[in-house]
């Protein structure tokens, strides 16, 4: 008896140890297309995965699965055998407990709808079922989100090539000589092999003309292949706009982000160049003279 009673309080602490989850009302497929979408939209179709910045692929969604006949509570079984594309979207407000929302139609004519909600120690439990549609609406739905998605990459690639269009050495040296306060950095990264550790050193050269006309004249050369660079030193000058010009041993490579209308944060574009390298040489050494002479002042 004793025994027994030693168990037990083992027992219902290991059943509380994880969260458990309740039972909510089910929301319904119509119910869930009423809702906003506009937290952490995205979108699968045929294994990519893209967000729905515009919220143009939810009103795909909207239109075609109006009128979608619910079959079952549970998933559909076959949706591996098929092309499909799916939907999914966070609700901050919560809706019947729930909050985020993932539909997938398949161009059987089926859709899978999956609903969870957060929580802890309890949550809702998850919710799945399987609903009908038009195999019309089903294949429809599919290529307005294929149309839309082409036709996307080739807006955001036209976006990218008017920034790169923007992106040369001459707008990038025409702000940089513009500026009050010309900084020239010269960056290390390297290897103490007394304390067996890495080191990172940054010195600033301020309005330094010398330098600078040594950097305008290091025979640069747009190419396509940004590889075998030596990252371990480099020469990085930046404009008021954030632009910058990143000077390594056997090359360089110009960088400028921008905001786009189809991502929520910042994009990158690059030109990389090839460079005399004598004339990088050069400039190194005289920079490694200039710290040189430098720590000798401090040290004096």
């Amino acid at each position: 008896m004793k025994k027994k009673l030693l168990l037990l309080p083992i027992v219902l602490m290991s059943s509380f140890m994880g969260a458990c989850s309740y039972r909510t009302e089910f929301v319904r497929l119509e119910e869930i297309l009423t809702l906003d979408s506009n937290i952490n939209s995205q979108y699968y179709i045929d294994g990519s995965y893209n967000i729905d910045m515009l919220d143009e692929v939810y009103k795909f969604f909207q239109t075609n699965l109006v009128g979608a006949e619910l079959v079952k509570r549970g998933t559909y079984d076959d949706g591996y055998k098929v092309k499909s594309v799916s939907y999914g979207f966070d609700f901050e407000q919560r809706y019947k407990k729930m909050d985020y929302f993932y539909i997938t139609v398949y161009t059987t004519g089926y859709v899978d709808v999956i609903s969870t909600g957060s929580g802890w120690p309890m949550s809702p439990e998850r919710q799945c079922a399987v609903y009908k549609i038009d195999k019309e609406k089903a294949q429809k739905t599919y290529q307005d989100v294929s149309d839309y998605t082409r036709e996307l990459e080739e807006r955001i690639e036209q976006e990218r090539q008017e920034e790169l269009e923007k992106l040369t050495l001459e707008n990038f040296f025409a702000s940089f000589s513009n500026m009050e306060h010309r900084r020239i950095i010269h960056d290390r990264d390297d290897y103490d092999y007394n304390r067996h550790r890495p080191y990172h050193v940054e010195h600033v050269f301020m309005n330094n003309d010398d330098l600078y006309e040594d950097i305008l004249g290091l025979g640069y050369e747009e190419v396509i292949d940004d590889t075998n660079y030596d990252d371990s030193i480099c020469v990085i000058l930046r404009t008021d706009n954030d632009t910058q010009l990143i000077i390594e041993r056997y090359g360089a490579f110009l960088m400028g982000n921008y905001d786009s209308k189809f991502y929520n944060s910042p994009l990158t574009v690059y030109r990389n160049f090839k460079l005399n390298e004598e004339s990088v040489d050069n400039l190194l050494r005289k920079m490694d003279d200039l710290i040189a002479a430098q720590d000798r002042t401090i040290e004096q």
